[in-house]
């Protein structure tokens, strides 16, 4: 009979062979035996379910075809060798991420036809550099689990993309496993690093190339939740763009040729950044991804963990490096803005209100831009550039995102709607770009924006908007319950909706007392106030006009 989860599965040595087939099943047992002999594929879209352990006699095999999955439930080790397979398009100069699903093998077995010497891993932090910058080494060994290597193209592929498929054989991996990861100290603004004209970042000691550990697709989302030592993002190669000279250097060394920093997506729980449809939030069997270790760890050096309950049969294990993510909950509402220069070059900025988010930095629904890259655009929480935004709900159409770009040279330029979903799909709903610069508040809805702008970073010139109207008396009266003064052991003041743009503080008789100006962010503490129990009168004055006063005692 067809055998559940409680069962022991024997596949013996017979003249047919079984297969697992059709259209996404699940095969179940609660351990798995194949003999001597004997072998058992797993075709493409199919999963096998084991509760317990694999043991592969010598001479019989587990084959796993291309995005089928061996997904087990308990911590118990296998043994034996099995083989899966992993097909990818690519060309001779693409360089993809990987990551070893089986134990003790070579980065060199991966592609055979490439040479060792374009096969690296990623160093997160070097002492000798300036500021702690990491970079590339050689990577030819045995792959590390849980971390990532890429590898270049076969040579003997051509610019036209090809399959490639990796075959990996060994012991499949199970069970919770632990991957080192590494940050340096610098925690400072940007920096020459001396080999390159692209500025270093606070960041750049911080990057950890990991990879998927198993032979099933790992849950991006509950590996970020139980990881809280890393930020809340991950950052996916999608090798869609050929190396050229018109490329900006890497801030790590000097090259003539120079693949972009754009081909990177970047995931989280407001989504993918660059658009819906494209990564289903799960990480592939074999694929490799960078994550950004938190200045704020206890340690330079500790690890991340991958465990069982990341793989279910729920995991897509099709999208190997590739990325359509689902929204969560029928509430949210998601703009994807896309700046767009003369060449029609563009780049793409994800704001999403989406349920759990608030509009202060949140570690799994807002991601760090890459300022690295020539043409940019992205929005602000606070003075900190970002690639993805989740805000808070329910929506409020007063709400005023701040947004800046940057551009390679003089010329023209243009902003626009790239796509939409959620509460955005009804065409009734607003959706405005005040250019700063120019006093214009124009209807993305009707067209993109077009504007002149300066080489360089212009950080202020924009806010997206959903009304070109300004408050009435009762949305500031409405202001006043989403504006908090804390005053336990500091004062500071929170804004839970808007931005704070300026706070004064004056005593009982008028006289002011402290003036910040240009705060930007949700919150400031009030470091110029001392307490001595006196009355005070805070004034807060919101991005959005509004202009709250607050009555306290410190």
């Amino acid at each position: 009979g067809v055998p559940t989860s409680a069962d022991c599965v024997v596949i013996p040595n017979t003249a047919n062979d079984p297969i697992i087939s059709g259209a996404s099943y699940d095969a179940l047992g609660l351990n798995l035996t194949i003999e001597n002999g004997a072998v058992l594929t797993v075709n493409a879209t199919n999963d096998i379910i084991i509760n317990d352990w694999v043991n592969i006699n010598a001479g019989g095999d587990l084959q796993l075809n291309d995005s089928s999955s061996l997904i087990q439930v308990n911590n118990n080790p296998n043994t034996g060798t099995m083989h899966m397979n992993r097909t990818v398009n690519m060309r001779r100069l693409d360089y993809v991420y990987w990551s070893s699903p089986v134990t003790s093998f070579a980065s060199s077995a991966i592609s055979p036809g490439t040479p060792t010497s374009y096969i690296y891993k990623w160093t997160p932090t070097i002492g000798t550099n300036i500021n702690g910058f990491g970079n590339w080494a050689l990577g030819n060994e045995n792959m590390v689990v849980g971390k990532g290597y890429i590898v270049r193209g076969p040579n003997a592929f051509t610019t036209t993309p090809a399959p490639f498929t990796a075959t990996f054989t060994g012991t499949p991996n199970n069970g919770v496993i632990t991957t080192p990861i590494l940050r340096g100290n610098w925690n400072g603004g940007t920096y020459s690093t001396g080999v390159s004209t692209t500025l270093g970042t606070n960041y750049d000691d911080n990057w950890n190339l990991i990879g998927n550990p198993y032979p099933s697709a790992v849950n991006a989302i509950s590996f970020l939740t139980a990881n809280t030592n890393i930020d809340g993002f991950i950052k996916i190669w999608t090798h869609g763009t050929l190396p050229s000279t018109a490329i900006a250097d890497p801030f790590y060394s000097d090259y003539v040729y120079n693949y972009t920093p754009g081909d990177y997506i970047t995931y989280n729980s407001s989504g993918t950044s660059s658009g819906p449809g494209v990564f289903n939030g799960n990480i592939a069997s074999g694929q490799g991804f960078f994550v950004s270790m938190l200045h704020t760890t206890g340690s330079t050096s500790e690890n991340i963990t991958f465990n069982n309950s990341m793989r279910n049969t729920l995991n897509s294990n099709s999208q190997f490096f590739r990325s359509s993510t689902n929204r969560n909950s029928e509430n949210d509402g998601r703009i994807w803005l896309d700046l767009i220069d003369s060449n029609l070059n563009s780049v793409r900025n994800l704001i999403g209100y989406i349920d759990g988010a608030t509009n202060s930095r949140d570690r799994l629904f807002d991601a760090i831009t890459d300022e690295k890259l020539n043409l940019n655009l992205y929005s602000k929480i606070g003075t900190e550039p970002m690639t993805i935004q989740g805000r808070t709900l329910p929506f409020d159409e007063y709400d005023l995102v701040p947004m800046g770009i940057k551009v390679p040279q003089d010329g023209n330029y243009s902003i626009g709607i790239g796509a939409v979903d959620g509460f955005f799909t009804n065409t009734s709903q607003n959706i405005f770009l005040e250019d700063l610069d120019t006093n214009i508040i124009h209807d993305l809805r009707q067209n993109p924006y077009s504007f002149t702008a300066v080489a360089g970073d212009d950080s202020d010139r924009f806010i997206l908007r959903f009304t070109n109207n300004t408050l009435g008396n009762e949305d500031i009266t409405n202001e006043e319950v989403n504006v908090w003064a804390i005053t336990s052991d500091n004062l500071s003041i929170k804004s839970t909706k808007s931005t704070i743009q300026s706070v004064r503080v004056f005593d009982i008789l008028g006289r002011l007392l402290a003036d910040y100006q240009n705060v930007n962010g949700y919150e400031i503490p009030l470091t110029k106030i001392q307490k001595n129990n006196a009355a005070l009168i805070v004034q807060v004055t919101l991005t959005n006009g509004a202009i709250v006063n607050k009555k306290i005692i410190y």
